[in-house]
């Protein structure tokens, strides 16, 4: 898949991938958040589920700040 900096930045602006990433992602991270901080603090959080959150949390905060080129060279390899 091909695509412009100029669509890249037309979808990024577009007012529901907006509504996705200032709402949906961020009240994700929040959660993801708030259950790893509770797990680990009602008991011993084991280390898969760290990793697993650990990663959704890094997995979120990547496409909420994704950038034109960051996309391009993850197309790339994807394909």
């Amino acid at each position: 898949m091909k695509f412009t900096r100029d669509e890249f930045e037309a979808w990024r602006e577009h007012p529901m991938t907006r509504l996705v990433l200032d709402q949906y992602v961020r009240d994700q991270l929040t959660l993801t958040r708030e259950t790893h901080d509770d797990e680990a603090w009602n008991g011993r959080l084991d280390p898969e589920k760290h990793a697993s959150l650990r990663e959704r949390h890094e997995t979120l905060e990547w496409i909420q700040e994704l950038s034109f080129e960051e996309l391009s060279e993850w197309l790339k390899t994807a394909a």
